[in-house]
């Protein structure tokens, strides 16, 4: 017990008798849901997510795990998403269109809560020894797309209301599978939209979803995709001006030399459960391709833990000389050469 703890508990002890037992009870539970938080953390392979053990609230909590991080200590190559700007860009990357793609997929960023894990998980696959144990672990996803709801809201606000409301929509999300790995887990995710930032158009605001369902997953490929719901119209408003700007930027020309953008590679992320940030690298490689021709994307892009299942922006050339066109694909991992690693798709928007 530290001498600070030991400090509290003889002035409780003596200002309120009878509570220096509850002061240790406590004290004791704080300790046994750091330690399990700690396992949890240190049970997931090379994969990224972070823990959260609530033994603080849980921004003093993220704050004490991003200054212990030992992989990037400081954090100086993290830009804050409200910081960032085009200078912030490699010269040969310095492009409004760029800059266009990169704030679009960083106002589609969420930040995922998931606060259980599901006993589907198979014996060895991540985490799959925790379920039952309530303990936290975020990621990060991104807003796809988002369409009508049919029926009365399926959200948790509706679902204990008499009459819920009718006009609602489906809002779907993109992330790693070993985030959320299944509809169980859906359902106790928060599915977090920070938009406090220059380019959100709701600066000052933090909302909140929840999922529903999983829509489909593939393990091997580590690909989730879900669905949360919504009846909150401004935030659909909002989310939409998005979702049609990136069908734009998605299928748009750059207007660059064929050799200028094949290592562009930005990734926009939570990590360790933080605001969310800009990281720019390199693409370096793909890895060996499956049977239909897919495959996962290796870069030095810096990640932390926190960064599973964030959105990997490349620059692919699918259409010939000039061709080059943005496509996302969810961080997966670290690799023991200093690398990350992307779920395994095909080259085009995932």
């Amino acid at each position: 017990m530290s001498r600070v703890v030991k400090t509290v508990v003889a002035i409780v002890s003596v200002a309120l008798p009878g509570s220096l037992g509850f002061l240790y009870w406590y004290h004791r539970r704080q300790m046994k849901a750091c330690r399990e938080a700690d396992e949890k953390r240190n049970d997931q392979g090379n994969h990224e997510c972070e823990v959260m053990a609530n033994c603080n609230a849980e921004s003093m909590e993220a704050s004490l795990i991003w200054k212990k991080c030992t992989k990037h200590p400081g954090h100086s190559t993290f830009i804050p998403v409200e910081d960032f700007s085009i200078t912030h860009l490699p010269n040969i990357y310095q492009s409004p269109e760029l800059v266009e793609i990169i704030e679009n997929v960083a106002s589609r960023t969420v930040r995922l809560r998931v606060k259980d894990t599901s006993p589907a998980r198979p014996d060895g696959y991540v985490f799959s020894r925790y379920h039952g144990r309530n303990i936290t672990h975020t990621g990060t996803g991104w807003v796809r797309d988002i369409h009508d709801g049919q029926g009365p809201c399926r959200c948790p606000d509706c679902a204990s209301k008499q009459t819920p409301m009718t006009r609602w929509w489906l809002v779907r999300i993109h992330t790693a599978c070993h985030v959320v790995y299944d509809t169980l887990e859906a359902k106790v995710t928060s599915v977090d939209i920070n938009s406090n930032h220059k380019i959100s158009g709701l600066a000052g605001k933090a909302m909140t979803m929840n999922g529903l369902k999983v829509i489909s997953k593939n393990e091997e490929q580590d690909l989730c995709r879900f669905y949360c719901a919504t009846h909150d119209e401004i935030l659909v408003d909002w989310l939409q001006t998005f979702t049609a700007q990136w069908e734009h930027l998605s299928s748009k020309k750059l207007t660059v030399a064929d050799n200028a953008y094949s290592a562009f590679c930005v990734v926009v992320s939570h990590p360790h459960g933080q605001a969310k940030c800009v990281t720019i690298g390199k693409w370096k490689k793909c890895s060996e391709q499956n049977e239909i021709g897919e495959c996962a994307q290796m870069y030095t892009t810096d990640t932390c833990r926190g960064s599973s299942g964030a959105p990997v922006i490349l620059l692919k050339n699918l259409r010939g000389p000039g061709g080059w066109v943005p496509t996302i694909f969810p961080h997966s991992q670290t690799l023991d050469d200093g690398l990350n690693q992307s779920a395994i798709g095909g080259m085009r928007s995932y």
